[in-house]
């Protein structure tokens, strides 16, 4: 027997013997999306531990440290995304205890976190700090984390090879906000509007980028939302987009 009920909150028929399964639209939606951003890292790391065992392709010991860097780099990715899911699911039935973080802290982190894949991609990422401010917020620690780790993951996703990821943190008129800017596919006009208005209300995959479920920005709204900040997209003229998220100011000292 299974309790979806336990697994999906309240309003799931429970599932018993040879009964269909039934999911709400955006249940439904979000597991689809699980599904296929799992898939393709899953399948390249089933390909490239295959690789590894053929001892007809006579690998040196470069390619295959190679291959070994990109499937552990493969599996941070996707893990971060289970993680993502997980805190989106918590979330919804707990009231989150907010804290003063140092977000430049989180950010600098994140940044050493994502070098070795950035290179791998061909890539380099770059944290601008404004001067003007001390960077402390009032959010969750862990949970700040697991969403900038998902925009920076998501731009190094889209953007071309030889590219840049921006971070940047500054003030705003009521609190700090983190962004994260790419130079991947600019989004058309009408896909930006549609996005923008559904962001955090359901997940919308990205036209002009392939391969996008548009699960990973549905989760990380939903993490902003539950520490009362926001996420926000804008669009640039040339090519690319930045995700804002927008966090309420702390006046109080923090070590973290």
């Amino acid at each position: 027997m299974l309790h979806l009920g336990e697994m999906f909150g309240a309003g799931v028929a429970e599932v018993t013997g040879g009964q269909k399964q039934l999911f709400d639209d955006s249940q439904f939606a979000s597991l689809s999306a699980a599904a296929h951003d799992l898939k393709a890292p899953l399948s390249t790391i089933q390909f490239l531990a295959a690789s590894l065992r053929d001892s007809e392709l006579q690998l040196t010991d470069a390619e295959r440290e190679q291959m070994l860097w990109r499937m552990q780099l493969t599996a941070e990715s996707s893990l971060k995304l289970v993680e993502g899911l997980t805190y989106a699911y918590s979330t919804s039935r707990l009231a989150l205890e907010l804290e003063p973080v140092n977000v430049a802290h989180i950010c600098e982190d994140i940044l050493h976190e994502f070098t070795p894949l950035s290179r791998q991609l061909g890539q380099t990422m770059e944290l601008k700090l404004s001067r003007r401010m001390v960077p402390l917020a009032l959010a969750h620690h862990s949970i700040l984390r697991s969403i900038v780790s998902n925009l920076c993951d998501n731009a190094l996703k889209h953007n071309p090879p030889e590219s840049h990821v921006q971070l940047r943190i500054g003030p705003a008129k009521r609190g700090v906000i983190i962004a994260v800017r790419d130079n991947g596919p600019q989004l058309r006009i009408a896909d930006f509007k549609r996005l923008k208005a559904r962001l955090g209300k359901e997940v919308n995959p990205l036209g002009a980028r392939v391969g996008s479920s548009g699960l990973g920005l549905f989760v990380a709204s939903q993490l902003a939302g539950a520490m009362d900040a926001r996420l926000d997209l804008s669009r640039h003229q040339t090519d690319g987009v930045t995700f804002s998220l927008h966090l309420q100011p702390s006046y109080q000292l923090s070590f973290l």
